[in-house]
């Protein structure tokens, strides 16, 4: 899709028309007793001041975000070492857990061999005394 363009070439008469007719704003008086700044005047101390004032801003607000940003930073830490500890114990309980179901329902084992102790599964220790105790209403006992 091809743009068309107004190419209007100025001829020195619209230059010297534009020139004259200007807002008044751009005009001034030739009989002005000396030229007038047309922006005001520059004030190194109010530029210097200025300049200060916002460098001691800038410098306030890092020094803000930077102590918002180690406290938020050692919250984070602070959390996930609590979430490490709670794994490890939970951890821990499972390993003790597993220990106990293990004695519960492992196989049988000697405590103290010189004592005569043996540790055997729960099932085992249920079916020995359920057994006894079936013998003994029988009148056999053991």
């Amino acid at each position: 899709m091809a743009h068309q363009h107004d190419h209007h070439h100025h001829t020195t008469a619209d230059l010297e028309h534009d020139l004259h007719e200007h807002d008044e704003w751009f005009r001034h008086d030739p009989n002005e007793p000396h030229h007038q700044e047309t922006h005001g005047k520059l004030s190194p101390l109010g530029i210097s001041l200025f300049l200060l004032v916002t460098v001691l801003f800038v410098a306030a607000t890092a020094g803000v975000l930077v102590q918002y940003l180690n406290r938020t930073l050692l919250d984070e830490r602070y959390e996930q070492e609590q979430v490490r500890g709670e794994k490890m114990l939970f951890r821990e309980k499972a390993e003790s857990f597993a220990g106990w179901e293990k004695s519960l329902h492992g196989r049988p084992e000697w405590v103290d061999p010189k004592a005569g102790t043996i540790r055997i599964p729960v099932e085992l220790a249920r079916q020995k005394v359920l057994g006894y105790y079936a013998d003994a209403s029988k009148g056999g006992g053991r």
